[in-house]
């Protein structure tokens, strides 16, 4: 089991979430952290709170070195599952805006 490691934007929020097969394309991945509830934000607009948010997978848009990470592709094939590896989770606007 690896823990791919997660920034969430724009808040900057890091998040670990746990991996158990190597091979997990992007589009699974995203479906991970979809099912899972794994991200819990404070919104911004008020009144502010704590709140788990459910982000659907189309909806997200991981990002590392600088790169859009294609969802047929795998987490491996873009080298995050290192230790040090951190990607970059943009939301859609009307996702924050749903809850």
């Amino acid at each position: 089991m690896v823990q791919v490691h997660v920034k969430l934007a724009p808040e900057g929020k890091r998040y670990s979430v746990e991996v158990e097969n190597l091979g997990m394309t992007v589009e699974e991945f995203k479906r991970t952290i979809e099912v899972s509830g794994a991200l819990s934000m404070v919104l911004r607009s008020p009144p502010f709170r704590q709140t788990q948010v459910q982000v659907p997978a189309d909806q997200q848009r991981l990002i590392f070195k600088g790169h859009v990470l294609r969802d047929q592709k795998t987490l491996q094939e873009y080298g995050a599952l290192s230790a040090h590896a951190l990607l970059k989770l943009d939301l859609a606007r009307q996702t924050l805006e749903k809850t």
